[in-house]
């Protein structure tokens, strides 16, 4: 659970005024959300995997290996389906919240430079049809990044380098991935923001003055087709270091 003045009845797209949160009517906003942490990312700490299986290509890869690909298949699939329904978002809203933080894979929007697929948005949209009825702000979070932008599990690279800072093509398909789900979700008013990176970690001499520059070229391509909705920036060593951001 995160927390970032509710009002009684949210209007249109959530914006900033200074240092808080308002909506369209000018209501200040006090953001109670939840993160669906496991869903579109699976991570070992939390399906207790971790120290042999951690990632989630891994986890994928054993599965897979178990029951092969035809049952790993529709494993994923109702998975992605079970893991969170309209009935979980009404009682979330019942209980007070107003925000949910979607950790997402790139994979879903672009398993190869290049090429983009719908996905995530098959995925997403449903839930976002669902938080629209019940004033939920939906919040997405690149959470796996091309090449992984640290070297833990959760980033899902190799562990042997965050290949995002070391290799341009991979912050060239980054920053190509977000325009493409800017355009789609462009005119979505119970879209809360995108949330840029997860947690980053920065190596093989890329900066923090880099990592600015680096999130000035995802706004500017989202901006080129979206100028509705909140960005999240995250700073240095998993977010607790905004060099050169402030």
């Amino acid at each position: 659970m995160f927390s970032v003045c509710l009002t009684a009845s949210l209007q249109g797209y959530l914006r900033t005024s200074g240092r808080v949160f308002v909506d369209d009517g000018g209501a200040m906003v006090q953001l109670r959300g939840f993160g669906l942490g496991g869903w579109l990312v699976q991570e070992g700490y939390m399906w207790n995997t971790s120290g042999f299986y951690g990632s989630t290509s891994v986890i994928q890869q054993k599965i897979i290996e178990l029951v092969g690909d035809s049952a790993a298949s529709q494993f994923y699939n109702d998975y992605y389906l079970a893991y969170i329904t309209e009935t979980d978002v009404i009682q979330l809203s019942d209980w007070g919240f107003n925000c949910l933080r979607v950790p997402f894979h790139y994979k879903f929007f672009s398993p190869d430079t290049g090429v983009f697929v719908e996905d995530g948005f098959n995925i997403l949209d449903p839930l976002l049809e669902w938080c629209s009825n019940n004033e939920i702000y939906l919040i997405l979070d690149m959470h796996c990044a091309p090449g992984g932008q640290n070297r833990n599990d959760f980033s899902d690279g190799d562990g042997n380098e965050a290949g995002l800072w070391v290799r341009e093509y991979n912050r060239e398909w980054t920053v190509a991935i977000w325009k493409y789900i800017a355009s789609h979700y462009s005119e979505s008013q119970w879209i809360g923001g995108y949330d840029l990176i997860n947690e980053p970690v920065l190596e093989g001499g890329f900066t923090s003055g880099n990592l600015r520059q680096f999130y000035i070229e995802i706004v500017d391509s989202i901006r080129s087709v979206d100028q509705n909705h909140i960005v999240f920036i995250e700073g240095n060593w998993y977010g607790n270091d905004f060099t050169s951001l402030t």
